[in-house]
């Protein structure tokens, strides 16, 4: 993953060029500094992503085969109902 990289003493200074002093320039530089800094520590990394995937790859396994023995049930259970209609039609 890429990294980000913020240098709060460049944004500061060109706070400074643009007219802000020195104090008022520095605030919002730290602050987004602070912040990136912050979110960075809590994204997910690649390993967090491919095990959540893994798990749904499980679940959606698990669930399609549970639709398809629900599927054979249902076939199973027409077959008998056709089967026994037929024995007792004259």
């Amino acid at each position: 993953m890429a990294s980000t990289a913020f240098n709060a003493l460049a944004a500061a200074k060109r706070l400074q060029q643009a007219g802000a002093d020195q104090r008022l320039a520095e605030v919002p530089a730290t602050t987004f500094n602070d912040a990136i800094r912050g979110n960075i520590a809590d994204l997910a990394t690649k390993a967090d992503l491919e095990s959540g995937r893994a798990a749904l790859d499980v679940r959606l396994y698990r669930q399609l085969w549970t639709m398809f023995a629900g599927a054979v049930a249902v076939i199973g259970t027409f077959i008998a109902i056709a089967t026994a209609i037929v024995k007792f039609l004259p």
